[in-house]
């Protein structure tokens, strides 16, 4: 089958529901990814951080890739800083990543994982919950996180370089791996989470991580 874009590769890849050549999966990744950044003026920052864990093994190079083929038009300097690896639970994990400091830091959250995470939280009746991962770009302590993967799954980064995603908590990691099920079939599951998201929106959050309060303190940010 032709790529559905060029007509002339194979598509290999299926971004968005479209089935893909390699070339076009990535060009479509890529334009998502600068969007997201254009649209969160961070595009004149000249220092960027990338995050990295082994949890979200591949993810730093996928980010790594998609800046360098971002930043050609803007002069920035790339830093990957990795986080160390935490045992325990996803929020633990979560906490790591949104309590990093730099002036634009650079988080691997994919789509898949971010839906994961929405129902493993909502269904357990845990809290916090990160609502802030929502958005595809947000303040904290003066850093700016943006989040270039938002809108596209570990599925649609197969171009990109391989992303394998293992939180070390059972239960979420066997969610996870039952929404990228879905998504072969059900794309549209990625758009959900955001709108369910905003069922949280007005909620007092915590100034340190984000994560929205229970009893008025986060409590990992209270140890």
């Amino acid at each position: 089958m032709l790529c559905t874009k060029c007509v002339k590769r194979e598509a290999s890849i299926t971004v968005g529901g479209r089935k893909l050549c390699e070339l076009c999966a990535n060009n479509e990744v890529t334009r998502r990814a600068y969007r997201v950044l254009l649209d969160s003026g961070a595009i004149d920052l000249k220092h960027v951080t990338v995050l990295s864990s082994p949890q979200f093994s591949g993810a730093e190079r996928v980010l790594s890739r998609l800046f360098a083929r971002m930043g050609r038009r803007h002069s920035r300097e790339l830093e990957v800083v990795e986080l160390a690896a935490k045992g325990g639970s996803v929020d633990t994990l979560i906490h790591s990543f949104l309590t990093a400091k730099g002036d634009l830091v650079l988080l691997p959250f994919t789509s898949d994982f971010l839906t994961a995470y929405l129902i493993y939280s909502i269904s357990k009746g845990r809290g916090p919950i990160y609502v802030k991962l929502y958005s595809p770009y947000f303040h904290l302590r003066g850093t700016l996180f943006v989040s270039p993967m938002i809108r596209t799954s570990i599925l649609e980064l197969k171009g990109m370089g391989r992303v394998e995603i293992r939180t070390g908590e059972e239960e979420f990691d066997e969610l996870h791996r039952w929404v990228l099920d879905q998504l072969a079939e059900n794309p549209e599951l990625l758009f959900t989470a955001p709108s369910s998201a905003k069922l949280f929106e007005g909620a007092e959050t915590c100034q340190t991580c984000g994560a929205t309060l229970v009893g008025g303190i986060c409590p990992m940010c209270a140890l």
